[in-house]
């Protein structure tokens, strides 16, 4: 009796399964997707959730704890090149190309349990920031400014609904930005850098204009001040060049020499009175003139103080370090004789240091104007200083003897240590003289 009423239950236990399955999909009154729109745009991986309303109200989330409706009981199809990553029970991630040509990706979803053909559809549109761009702004360390000095940059756009970003390629592309240096430099897009050039040496202006390509009308000039560089006060011999290390203990092992220091130039320093060329106040100026050629005055305050010139000569390079020589290897073991030890390989030498260069010879001239202030001009003409000597490369250690059943083989021996190098010798002194104009020009030497 009761075997035949489990029996006569089974089609209607079947059919109470499929009505609630079916009833719980049709109770659904609306599926909708949870996500940020600004995150979908080309090049990014939005994540979404998903949300199920109910027909009685209640409402499902798949980020629920634990959630009626995860990720994992829909099936997707979404639009072509777009990449679907998931799902987990929380979320899914639609990959976009950078290159994604559409304005909206299509997405169709569907429960994988319901008995019904119901698929919920959705257009999810593509965030394109540049639309929402309101203003742009160009930031450069205002202090860092100075001729003919790449300056690195950065560029930042508000959007609607007061949202601040950064351009990196991200939601706005630097391809969407047309950057022009209007005054004062140029621009290289080979660097991405912006190359301020001042044409006189006082302060002037570096404006540069961040426009959007797309819509012109959005753009910003921003000004900035090219600051003068200090004057430069040296006018020494350059220095000679390091030589370089030992770079092997078998080829090439030795230090290179040092390079000799560079001598000082003749130098001519014509001082006079003068106007500041951008505030208009009266200053020294020295005019300096180098083999027949004229260069850039040097200007300072009349209470300046002193007035100290580098016209030293060069100082010579080190020399290179040598290498170590190679260890021996040690003679292999085993039946008959023991191999022998392999020999230490020598040090390398060290390089000679390089001579320094010797001092300039310089001559001021004054004229009677500036002959009070002749006291406050101190030139150094040292000669440079020689290079030190390299130092040697030590020896290779001997290899041991291998040991054999008939008896051992002999052990190497240590290398030799490498040779110090030499020092360079200093440059000689120079000389300076002060001759008045008068005197400067009846001599025949000028």
């Amino acid at each position: 009796m009761i075997a035949n009423l489990i029996g006569s239950l089974k089609p209607t236990i079947s059919l109470f399964i499929i009505f609630t399955v079916f009833s719980a999909n049709a109770a659904i009154k609306s599926v909708d997707l949870v996500y940020d729109k600004t995150s979908v745009y080309k090049g990014s991986s939005p994540a979404f959730s998903i949300k199920v309303t109910k027909t009685n109200g209640k409402v499902f989330n798949s980020t629920d704890q634990f959630t009626k409706y995860p990720c994992l009981d829909f099936t997707y199809k979404v639009s072509k090149e777009i990449t679907f990553v998931g799902p987990s029970k929380q979320y899914f991630n639609l990959k976009i190309p950078n290159d994604y040509k559409e304005d909206n990706i299509t997405l169709e979803m569907k429960l994988s349990y319901a008995s019904s053909n119901r698929v919920y559809k959705f257009k999810i549109p593509i965030y394109n920031a540049v639309d929402q761009v309101k203003s742009l702004h160009l930031y450069i360390d205002r202090d860092s400014i100075f001729n003919d000095e790449p300056l690195p940059y950065k560029i930042y756009a508000d959007l609607n609904k007061d949202e601040g970003i950064e351009i990196q390629n991200r939601k706005i592309f630097f391809d969407d930005i047309q950057l022009s240096v209007i005054k004062g430099g140029r621009y290289d897009p080979i660097q991405a850098r912006i190359i301020p050039k001042r044409t006189n040496i006082c302060d002037s202006l570096l404006i540069v204009r961040v426009a959007l390509k797309t819509r012109p009308e959005i753009f910003t000039d921003e000004v900035f001040t090219i600051h003068k560089s200090p004057q430069n006060l040296s006018f020494s011999g350059t220095n000679g060049n390091n030589g370089e290390n030992g770079n092997s203990p078998y080829q090439g092992r030795n230090g290179m020499n040092g390079r000799n220091g560079a001598n000082g130039d003749d130098i001519v320093f014509f001082l006079k009175l003068g106007l500041h060329p951008c505030t208009g106040d009266s200053v020294l100026v020295l005019e300096n003139e180098r083999n027949g050629v004229q260069f850039k005055p040097l200007y300072f305050a009349l209470n300046h103080g002193k007035i100290i010139l580098d016209a030293n000569g060069g100082n010579g390079g080190h020399g290179g370090t040598g290498h170590d020589g190679a260890y021996g290897r040690n003679g292999g073991s085993g039946i008959g004789i023991g191999g022998n030890g392999g020999d230490g390989g020598d040090g390398g030498d060290g390089g000679n240091g390089g001579d320094g260069g010797n001092g300039c010879f310089v001559k001021v001239v004054y004229t009677p104007a500036t002959e009070k202030y002749v006291a406050q001009i101190i030139v150094n003409v040292k000669g440079g200083n020689g290079g030190k000597a390299g130092r040697y490369g030590r020896y290779g250690k001997k290899g041991l003897a291998g040991s054999g059943t008939q008896g051992n083989g002999v052990m190497g021996r240590d290398g030799y240590n490498g040779r110090d190098g030499e020092s360079g010798r200093d440059g000689q002194e120079g000389k300076v003289e002060f001759i008045a104009y008068s005197d400067y020009m009846k001599s025949d030497i000028k």
